[in-house]
């Protein structure tokens, strides 16, 4: 009877260990934010010197659920200036500006109540990686990367953690490094930065893509994304950002006649890249800068 009792308290604790395995995966509660919409007109100022210096941008990683369209919350990844209170995450992210021989010092905190790992890589950084290999962070760490700016031109940044940039970027971690000559850029009357997403969408779900995230909430479909097919493009983190006046769409507005720079970042393969020029006639003034 001994042997009898101990047998079925084995399998009771077996079954128990079961169940408790099988559950989904608990998390704290998801931040919501209502967009990750970034405003196309804030950035650093242009530069207007010849010495090299110390550029200091402290940025964290920050995830949440967000609108990227009418009626569609997806579960984001983004990186925010530590240093403007004006913006959280945003897509793309922070515009970083430096000047090639600047020692460029990079902060980069993942939130605490994130779930996933992070780092960054930066292309016009000369290292391992652009500095994955040595920034990856668990949430609630902070690392920081040091490197000097040797090669003048637009780059982009992004997030290479756990091997797997394309999951990653497609969430929304990535934004431009600007990398100006001595003595800064020609001079123009405006400036705006966009980026361009790719987003690969299905909804969570009864699985809630691993991490209990709310079913109707929409995730990296990962078939999609291998395929390159995606569900939609975005400017600047929602498919109104540019468009929609309670978002941005009155701020992309400059004279006639005015010298127009803009700055763009493209987070995906793009089967179909395009600057966001509808409704503005350029007529032939159109020219890189």
């Amino acid at each position: 009877m001994r042997t009898v009792k101990i047998y079925f308290l084995i399998l009771s604790i077996a079954l128990v260990t079961v169940y408790f395995l099988q559950l989904p995966a608990a998390h704290a509660d998801f931040v919501y934010v209502d967009n990750v919409a970034k405003d196309p007109t804030i950035f650093p100022p242009s530069i207007h010197r010849s010495r090299p210096q110390t550029v200091t941008v402290n940025l964290s990683a920050e995830e949440y659920i967000a609108e990227i369209a009418d009626g569609k919350d997806a579960w984001v990844w983004t990186f925010s200036d530590e240093d403007n209170p004006v913006e959280h995450g945003t897509i793309p992210g922070p515009m970083i500006r430096v000047m090639v021989g600047d020692t460029v010092v990079i902060n980069l905190t993942n939130n605490m109540g994130n779930i996933e790992p992070h780092n960054i890589d930066l292309h016009a950084a000369m290292g391992p990686g652009g500095g994955a290999a040595v920034t990856e962070i668990a949430p609630g760490e902070t690392k920081t990367l040091r490197f000097k700016a040797l090669r003048e031109g637009a780059y982009i940044y992004h997030c290479a953690a756990e091997g797997m940039a394309w999951e990653h970027v497609s969430y929304g971690m990535y934004g431009l490094i600007m990398v100006e000559p001595k003595g800064g850029l020609k001079r123009v009357d405006k400036e705006f930065y966009f980026g361009q997403s790719d987003w690969y969408l299905k909804q969570a779900g009864a699985e809630g893509a691993g991490h209990a995230v709310p079913e109707d909430v929409y995730v990296l479909d990962e078939a999609k994304a291998s395929d390159e097919l995606p569900t939609m493009y975005s400017f600047n983190g929602h498919k109104a950002a540019l468009t929609d006046p309670s978002l941005f769409g009155n701020t992309i507005r400059a004279d006639q006649g005015d010298k127009v720079r803009v700055f763009m970042v493209t987070g995906g393969p793009q089967q179909r890249f395009q600057l966001p020029y509808h409704r503005y006639n350029l007529g032939q003034g159109l020219q890189g800068t």
